[in-house]
C-alpha cells in the first residue's frame, strides 16, 4: 500500500468521505465548492481561483502560520471598494489640480 492509499484507508476507517480527483485537484475542488457540495477547499495553490474556487482555506498544513480563509465574495467586495477609492482619488486629483489650475 502506498502513502496515498494509507491516508485513504485512514479516512475510510474514520468515516470521512473523500474523492480522488481524476486530473487537476484544484479544478475538482473548485467544482465541488461551486456546486455547494463542500464548505471550501484546503489548498496553498492559488490556481484554485482560476478554476472558479469560491472559498479557500490556506496554511492548514503549515504549523508555523495561522490558517487563513478567503472567500470570493469578500475579495470581490474589497476589490470593488478599492476601485471606488481609486476613482474618487483620481476625480479629486484631476479636478482639483488639473482643472483648478487651468482656471
Amino acid at each position: 500500500m502506498f502513502v496515498c492509499g494509507a491516508y485513504q484507508e485512514l479516512l475510510r476507517l474514520f468515516g470521512v468521505p473523500y474523492l480522488v480527483s481524476p486530473m487537476e485537484a484544484e479544478a475538482q475542488c473548485a467544482y465541488l465548492d461551486a456546486t455547494d457540495q463542500t464548505e471550501g477547499s484546503v489548498t496553498d495553490d492559488s490556481d484554485i481561483w482560476l478554476f472558479g474556487g469560491q472559498r479557500v482555506y490556506k496554511n492548514v498544513f503549515n504549523q508555523d502560520r495561522d490558517v487563513e480563509f478567503y472567500s470570493l465574495d469578500s475579495i470581490e467586495s474589497n476589490l470593488r471598494m478599492f476601485c471606488y477609492y481609486y476613482y474618487y482619488y483620481y476625480y479629486y486629483y484631476y479636478y482639483y489640480y488639473a482643472v483648478g489650475d487651468a482656471r
